[in-house]
């Protein structure tokens, strides 16, 4: 995911520490990363799924779901764009359990 918010004095969504809590029972990533650039104004998250399932179960859950739309709508009120992108890794293995 990366977001460009207009300027420094907007900051990014951050879900509240609820939401956060309640993601971590879904199944969360193996793997969170973030990184920020343009001296602030562009921040670049990504998530490494075990597996394309585990994405697609964390995706639909209902905490996830609520927690985009909000993201968006705040996004949206504040002129903040946000793109995604969606990839798999053939032989990534996150979690080291043998097949």
């Amino acid at each position: 995911m990366k977001q460009i918010r207009p300027n420094k004095n907007i900051p990014f969504y951050s879900a509240p520490e609820f939401v956060k809590e309640a993601l971590r029972t879904y199944g969360p990533p193996a793997l969170v990363g973030e990184r920020n650039f343009t001296d602030g104004l562009v921040r670049v998250r990504s998530l490494l799924f075990p597996s394309t399932a585990d994405y697609e179960n964390w995706l639909s859950n209902p905490v996830t779901t609520t927690n985009v739309k909000e993201r968006f709508k705040y996004n949206e009120r504040n002129g903040i764009v946000e793109t995604h992108q969606v990839f798999e890794i053939d032989g990534l293995d996150l979690i080291g359990i043998p097949s």
